[in-house]
């Protein structure tokens, strides 16, 4: 199949590479460049993040570790949590200078930022922040808490509104945990999910909130409805609201949850994008010499890389590559399982594909598959389809309805297309393309 031509010239290097990779099933295998990120200063650079929970303090830090999390493929690092009465300032604004080299921006952790109950006060220490951290280029955000309850559920909301009226184009992130947790730590049947994101959004000003899950990654999938339904319900709650949903997903070994392999790195991080997520933020980074039965993160306890660092490094940039950019750009819509051997891979509430059920995909057949909606700006349709099998690699054959003229995969955030089908007359069956896909592996294909 030959190549759509239009692709700026700085990528001919990259169409030689891919002419022939394509034939009807999808095999990568490809020299991929480094990722680097324009600052656009105090604004969010319009891509979907890739970060992580930092539990290091600042006076721990060294230059070289943000430079592993860069190459790592960390879009959105969290800083070390910096003690106000204690680190220097100056060491903080040198690390942001070179954050700002780098090409990336920082959600910073300073640990007078945390909620507290005296509104006065942190109005106070929050400007003194402000002024002198929040202004650097670099600076995007600021993190403030995790997980309210009945007891400091009206400090969340509180120190949210002020940090938000000090500086309101830096991002106030807040993690709720998942929707089980907040309905029995916070919302006790009083109000709904939905309900009190939009108080929340309402009240502070706030657009962007984080939720948590991890039973996605219990062996044996037996846990996985929970995942799907914790994304469901938070995604929806979220689009309700108007915010920007964050996805913190694992990439530690702890308890029932087993250290992630490559593919299921892959498989946590396109399931979140191809279900609306516009960030993921594992947990977490680095492994601690006292931390019960953590283990396995990308980075042991004695700063040293580990095999889970360079899979999720390559799993990240991959993505960046090729996805990253060009999913913030576009809506989220809907999503539905492929289930055509009926092996119960349904889960979360989602629908499940039916025949002739899809405007632009009149069937759709695999043992394990995913097809997401997403339109752009300017109305276009975009569908995304992805194997759901953690472990083995699965087929999707789709059928295309007679309102599809053309699909292309794209690559390089749009700027390559590979054509799969091209309406020639046929119809039915003759519109059919079948594509193999990793476990975890996601295709974004625009419809004309």
């Amino acid at each position: 199949m030959k190549l759509n031509q239009t692709m700026r010239a700085d990528h001919t290097v990259k169409k030689m590479m891919m002419k022939n990779l394509f034939a009807f099933g999808l095999a990568f295998c490809m020299i991929l460049p480094a990722f680097s990120q324009n600052i656009d200063t105090k604004k969010m650079p319009e891509r979907i993040h890739t970060s992580f929970w930092n539990y290091n303090k600042f006076s721990g830090f060294r230059m070289e570790m943000l430079h592993d999390w860069v190459n790592c493929g960390m879009t959105l690092p969290v800083s070390p949590l910096f003690e106000w009465k204690n680190d220097s300032a100056e060491d903080f604004l040198q690390m942001l200078d070179e954050a700002e080299k780098l090409g990336v921006q920082m959600i910073i952790q300073v640990d007078v930022l945390f909620i507290d109950n005296d509104a006065e006060q942190y109005r106070k220490t929050a400007t003194e922040v402000y002024e002198k951290f929040g202004k650097h280029p670099a600076v995007c955000g600021v993190y403030i808490g995790e997980e309210p309850n009945t007891h400091n559920d009206k400090s969340f909301h509180e120190c949210t509104k002020i940090f938000k009226e000090i500086a309101p184009e830096l991002t106030v992130y807040i993690n709720l945990g998942s929707p089980g947790r907040m309905e029995g730590a916070a919302l006790k049947g009083k109000l709904s999910l939905t309900e009190w994101m939009r108080n929340f959004t309402q009240f502070t000003g706030s657009r962007v909130i984080g939720f948590g899950e991890y039973d996605q990654m219990i062996p044996g999938g037996i846990k996985m409805d929970n995942y799907f339904t914790s994304l469901r319900e938070s995604m929806e709650a979220a689009n309700a609201s108007g915010m920007e949903l964050w996805a913190t997903l694992l990439s530690s070994a702890h308890g029932p949850f087993e250290a992630p392999t490559e593919d299921q790195y892959r498989w946590q991080l396109n399931t979140a994008v191809a279900c609306g997520c516009k960030a993921v933020v594992w947990f977490r980074l680095y492994d601690k010499l006292v931390a019960l039965d953590y283990r396995n993160s990308p980075i042991d306890e004695f700063g040293e890389k580990t095999t889970y660092y360079y899979n999720l490094r390559r799993v990240q940039k991959r993505f960046n590559i090729h996805h990253g950019e060009i999913f913030a750009r576009l809506q989220y819509l809907d999503t539905c399982f492929i289930d055509t051997y009926s092996l119960d891979v349904c889960y979360g509430g989602y629908k499940k594909f039916e025949k002739d059920s899809h405007d632009l995909v009149a069937n759709a057949e695999s043992p394990h598959g995913m097809i997401s909606d997403f339109k752009d700006s300017d109305g276009n349709d975009y569908i995304v389809i992805l194997n759901t099998s953690q472990t083995i690699d699965r087929p999707i054959k789709l059928t295309f309805s007679e309102k599809v003229n053309s699909a292309d995969i794209l690559y390089y955030n749009g700027d390559m297309t590979q054509n799969i089908f091209r309406r020639n007359g046929q119809s039915g069956g003759m519109t059919a393309v079948e594509i193999w896909l990793a476990p975890g592996q996601m295709e974004l294909i625009k419809i004309n």
